[in-house]
């Protein structure tokens, strides 16, 4: 990975695998950065206690039913931040063509690489 494949949010690094730098921030809601951190830590709380299990050499069965539920969890973040993009850089009105298209392409290679 190269720094060209990194984009900066906040002060944590996030690796993209594409050959773009991220250079557009979301313009995120206090209350909707409070729901997505919130899924975030119930998420970390549900690796937590996927890794505990094994360690525990839990039985197979609730293994996989926590590891759905994390892959669940997961999941909902992705829409939510997908719906957020769609919404703010695809369907805002004073985005003009150019960037509208840039980003749907943006969208089109994480969805791609999200179902692949």
């Amino acid at each position: 990975m190269t720094a060209n494949e990194t984009g900066l949010f906040g002060s944590h690094v996030l690796y993209t695998p594409y050959q773009y730098k991220v250079k557009r921030r979301m313009d995120y809601s206090d209350t909707e950065k409070r729901k997505l951190a919130n899924r975030l830590s119930r998420l970390r709380g549900q690796m937590d206690a996927m890794r505990l299990a094994l360690e525990e050499n839990a039985d197979c069965t609730a293994l996989l039913q926590q590891a759905t539920a994390c892959r669940g969890a997961l999941d909902g973040f992705i829409a939510t931040v997908i719906e957020h993009h769609v919404r703010q850089h695809l369907l805002d009105p004073k985005q003009d063509a150019a960037e509208r298209s840039k980003a749907a392409e943006e969208l089109i290679h994480v969805v791609h690489a999200y179902l692949t």
